[in-house]
């Protein structure tokens, strides 16, 4: 295998060699679309580093995740090469099926549109894009089945994978090796190689210092039984790496993922797409047909050779095809071109109020009420609301460590406090900075004379 494996350089991860079969799957057009997809959304606006995109992220989980399980395989016999191969094709496409700036496109276009127009096998879904890599691994299986099947990888192997990408621990693969599910999509404590890459990768990116070692979590890496269940545990030592994982997510997201005017730049983003989802034209090949198609923006989530024609460059083409003369009336693409062009010149939503609590039911209240009330007064063009959530994803109970003895326990008794719970609502006014002065703090005045609470919470406007 090895003489026809490739390496990659890495500036994270330096030298990464991987399987021929995940090489000819990073060669197809399904896999390079991942190359104009931002991993870090609208961070870039902010970050200039930030220009890091999930199809080097996707890479470097497939290498860290082959690493992991070859290092569970010292401690767990039974693990064969296509299970390891699994894992990794999992890890490289776990993110195939990401929009546009990544998150951007679920939390500020799909969240929006109405439930009539995103197709019905999404709608209860929290992570759309999981669902669509699953559709998209389809596809690709189908379009490249002669070289899967060179490497004995059948229907039943494609479902094993589109189970380890969702974290589906039941679901009836692998039932005794569950442990593998903790490799990508760890639902057990939220330890997984995704994490491990994109913390990393985007802290590179960021400018962001980290204090864990990923190396020597993977190297004391081992299966073993807890509560009549196998789980990979880590050696007692690196507890502090583990805790240090969770707190470079705290910051990341604090510093990054949910700056204030990072979320200000990816809601405008969402609102130009939203503007001008009903006339923009994505243009696919129907094979059935064989002819060219077009649907909009929405109407992509139906049709997966539609879908993967979407990626960062969206915005650009907006702006094309607003310029045309069929389309230099259309007050949809008008005012979508305007907010992309006002976020290239910086004049970017401003934070009008933000609201502070460690009650999270308290925050939902008062989110749903404000979101309300713009509503009914017809003020969602001029004012926005997003609500941001600090919280420790770490569940000490399932972190389970052992020590030279080889005994385990679970790091919920060395009584680790848990972050609480800490957030706050955002409310956005989306007009010109030079309008602020005259609509801007009309409409803050109106605001705060319907909830007097918000008098406390002014941002600096």
């Amino acid at each position: 295998m090895l003489k026809t494996a490739k390496t990659f350089n890495d500036p994270i991860h330096h030298k990464m060699k991987l399987h021929p079969l995940l090489v000819h799957i990073i060669n197809t057009p399904e896999f390079d679309r991942l190359r104009n997809i931002k991993q870090l959304g609208g961070a870039y606006h902010v970050y200039p580093g930030a220009s890091n995109n999930r199809f080097e992220h996707s890479i470097g989980v497939a290498f860290l995740a082959g690493k992991l399980v070859k290092e569970l395989k010292k401690t767990f016999r039974g693990l064969t090469r296509t299970d390891i191969l699994c894992v990794e094709i999992a890890g490289l496409c776990h993110d195939l099926g990401h929009g546009p700036y990544s998150h951007t496109f679920e939390d500020f276009f799909l969240q929006e549109l109405d439930r009539d127009q995103i197709p019905e096998e999404y709608r209860e879904c929290n992570h759309i894009h999981e669902l669509i890599s699953c559709k998209i691994i389809d596809q690709m299986f189908h379009k490249n089945r002669a070289h899967f099947r060179k490497h004995r990888l059948d229907e039943n192997h494609i479902a094993t994978i589109k189970a380890l990408i969702k974290g589906e621990r039941d679901s009836g693969f692998l039932a005794d090796k569950k442990f593998l599910y903790e490799v990508v999509a760890n639902k057990f404590n939220e330890i997984d190689v995704d994490k491990w890459d994109y913390f990393t990768r985007d802290c590179h990116g960021l400018g962001i210092q980290h204090g864990f070692d990923l190396w020597r979590l993977l190297e004391t890496a081992q299966v073993k039984k807890w509560n009549g269940e196998l789980h990979i545990a880590y050696r007692d030592k690196v507890t502090t790496d583990i805790l240090e994982l969770f707190h470079t997510r705290t910051m990341v997201h604090m510093k990054a993922c949910q700056h204030k005017t990072i979320k200000a730049a990816e809601m405008m983003i969402g609102d130009s797409l939203q503007y001008a989802n009903k006339e923009f034209q994505v243009s696919y090949f129907d094979s059935e047909i064989n002819a060219v198609q077009n649907t909009t923006l929405s109407g992509a989530l139906g049709n997966m050779e539609a879908y993967l024609q979407l990626n960062d460059q969206v915005t650009e083409q907006i702006k094309l095809q607003s310029k045309s003369e069929r389309n230099q009336q259309s007050e949809g693409f008008s005012k979508a071109r305007e907010l992309l062009e006002r976020l290239v010149v910086r004049d970017i939503y401003s934070v009008m109020f933000e609201v502070k609590s460690k009650s999270e039911h308290k925050l939902n209240d008062k989110r749903d009420a404000i979101k309300k009330w713009i509503t009914e007064h017809g003020r969602s063009q001029q004012l926005g609301v997003h609500m941001v959530k600090f919280e420790d994803k770490l569940n000490p109970p399932n972190v389970l460590v052992y020590d030279k003895h080889n005994r385990i326990k679970s790091l919920a008794r060395m009584k680790i406090r848990k972050r609480p719970f800490e957030g706050c609502i955002r409310v956005y006014y989306k007009g010109r900075k030079r309008d602020k002065k005259r609509g801007g703090i009309a409409l803050r005045k109106e605001l705060e004379g319907h909830f007097r609470w918000l008098r406390t919470c002014r941002a600096d406007f």
